[in-house]
C-alpha cells in the first residue's frame, strides 16, 4: 500500500518518481529526498538506455537498484 512522502506529505504514486525501500518500507519521492539533501545514488551499469542506479535509503541505509535515472 502506498503512503505519503515524509518530505512533502503528498501521496506516493506511480506517476511520480516514487520509490519504496524493501527493508524498512519507507517510501519517498526521489526529488523530495534529493532536495532535502538526504539522497544518495550511484550509477551501477551503463549500457545504452538500460542503465541501473543504486539508491541508498535515507531512512535505514539499505540499498537497492532501479532502472530509471533518479538524478533527473
Amino acid at each position: 500500500m502506498l503512503t505519503d512522502c515524509p518530505y512533502c506529505g503528498d501521496p506516493l504514486t506511480n506517476e511520480q518518481q516514487s520509490v519504496m525501500c524493501d527493508h524498512c518500507d519507507e517510501g519517498f519521492h526521489v526529488p523530495c529526498a534529493r532536495d532535502a539533501g538526504e539522497f544518495a545514488v550511484e550509477e551501477e551499469t551503463h549500457f545504452l538506455r538500460s542503465n541501473t542506479y543504486r539508491i541508498d535509503c535515507p531512512n535505514c541505509g539499505d540499498a537497492w537498484s532501479v532502472g530509471f535515472d533518479p538524478r533527473e
